[in-house]
């Protein structure tokens, strides 16, 4: 059995707040329900539902396995019930996101990696931990402005995920995966590496999960389209 993450030295744990009584509102966060089937980045609805099996696991020290890479109907996906990420959609216009993710760090500290995606934007928390997708993350889901039904997924499948290939045909989402994992170039990325918000100290174990993304997603070839 893999230990959990407060059993590690060093690892720094999120406040665990996991109050069932108190329900938490997260259905007035900013959509577009008027073009809800192209707006979302990740097709929500159907991967709450839908099988999937691990491709891939990113483990930290040899024996905490951080996150998994999951295959399913139509995407590859990493999940993990340590690391946050919010999805936030909020197109092209990123400057009122952004400028509620300072708000937020400037309030609460915390440290996160921004990236652009083709509908809005991505964070992942880099400082700390969180023991699933309890009450305390799902508030700071809220707070950041993340989108609602992305919010439902996270909480209904227990942990965060993060579309890792561009929204393709299944023959081309597999063609695209083996080339990225054998090193090569595919001309799209999944989203662009824009800054890294806050000042807590990146937390070691966070680091494979963030290498695995970034090179997945060709988050740093930011001349690339996205997708």
């Amino acid at each position: 059995m893999l230990p959990q993450p407060n059993q590690i030295p060093g690892l720094t744990i999120t406040e665990v707040d996991d109050d069932e009584s108190e329900e938490i509102d997260y259905t007035n966060c900013y959509y577009d329900e008027d073009n809800e089937d192209d707006y979302f980045d990740y097709p929500y609805e159907e991967a709450i539902n839908q099988p999937s099996y691990s491709i891939g696991t990113i483990i930290y020290n040899s024996d905490l396995e951080v996150a998994q890479i999951l295959r399913q109907q139509n995407t590859i996906v990493l999940a993990s019930k340590f690391v946050l990420i919010a999805d936030i959609d909020c197109g092209n216009d990123i400057e009122p996101s952004l400028n509620q993710l300072r708000e937020y760090v400037d309030k609460n500290g915390g440290t996160f990696k921004v990236y652009k995606t083709k509908h809005g934007m991505r964070y992942i928390q880099t400082n700390c931990f969180y023991q699933g997708v309890n009450n305390s993350a799902i508030k700071t889901l809220v707070a950041l402005g993340s989108d609602p039904k992305y919010i439902r997924l996270c909480k209904e499948g227990g942990q965060f995920m993060a579309r890792l290939v561009p929204k393709l045909s299944q023959e081309k989402i597999e063609n695209y995966y083996q080339k990225i994992t054998a090193g090569q170039q595919t001309g799209i990325a999944v989203c662009h590496y824009l800054e890294i918000t806050g000042n807590n100290p990146l937390m070691s174990a966070i680091c494979p999960v963030l290498t695995a993304h970034d090179d997945l997603c060709q988050s740093y070839f930011t001349s690339l389209p996205l997708s």
